[in-house]
């Protein structure tokens, strides 16, 4: 079976090979909502059913189908027998077929993306900007002094931009470590990395470990704005 025709492969521009990462993006339609149902587990359908609005119902429908065809084909087996467990923070993972394939998604109003890497946790974050939002007031719940600063340096109109390039890339950095917001995001300093020319490699501490992290931005239609990152071995450049 082949991926919604719908998914789209997102090209990663100066990304080394090693972790085999691959991204897709999903505009949700209403195309594919009657089949999409009998590829779901029941659980994913009750989950689905707790939507109350339809067109939330039918987003969740399309991009979970999506991703388990998606990964049914890197797989070659078949896309309802998957099998998900989640960790503490709710990063999701395969636990069945056995693979050293690892996977995050993240939604956007009617848009999903799903990132994909092999033997190394993966995190993505997809986000529409809130036109609506203060980014000096959130900035000082979730950003580190340096990022703060970094922020108010700018002038109000390339706030907004700075602070999604930011919000997205400790996202992404968060569900990556399988953390999420349960960690203080202040302190995961991400400023070196608001406009990475080439994917940035960060060193971060989480836990008593030690980690470097490849972080990059990504070139989706606006207003979208998203970023990915993966754990990098020590021997990686």
């Amino acid at each position: 079976m082949s991926p919604s025709p719908d998914l789209c492969e997102v090209r990663l521009s100066r990304w080394p090979p090693e972790g085999g990462i691959r991204l897709w993006k999903l505009d949700c339609g209403e195309a594919h909502l009657p089949a999409s149902m009998r590829l779901l587990p029941r659980d994913e359908q009750q989950r689905a059913l707790r939507y109350r609005l339809p067109e939330q119902r039918h987003r969740f429908i399309a991009a979970r189908t999506a991703l388990r065809r998606l990964l049914g084909e890197l797989l070659a087996c078949a896309p309802e027998r998957i099998l998900f467990g989640y960790g503490a923070a709710g990063r999701p993972e395969i636990l069945w077929p056995a693979t050293d394939l690892t996977f995050n998604i993240s939604h956007s109003r009617s848009s999903t993306l799903i990132g994909v890497a092999r033997g190394t946790p993966i995190g993505v974050d997809l986000e529409w900007p809130d036109e609506q939002i203060d980014p000096l007031a959130v900035g000082r719940r979730v950003f580190s002094a340096e990022e703060l600063r970094r922020l108010k340096s700018c002038n109000a109109r390339e706030q907004k931009r700075v602070f999604f390039k930011l919000w997205t890339a400790k996202e992404a950095v968060l569900k990556m470590l399988g953390a999420g917001f349960s960690l203080e995001p202040r302190r995961v300093d991400l400023a070196r990395a608001i406009d990475p020319t080439t994917p940035a490699c960060i060193p971060l501490q989480h836990l008593g470990h030690a980690y470097r992290v490849r972080l990059t931005h990504l070139e989706l239609a606006p207003p979208y704005m998203a970023a990915v990152a993966v754990l990098v071995p020590e021997a990686a450049p």
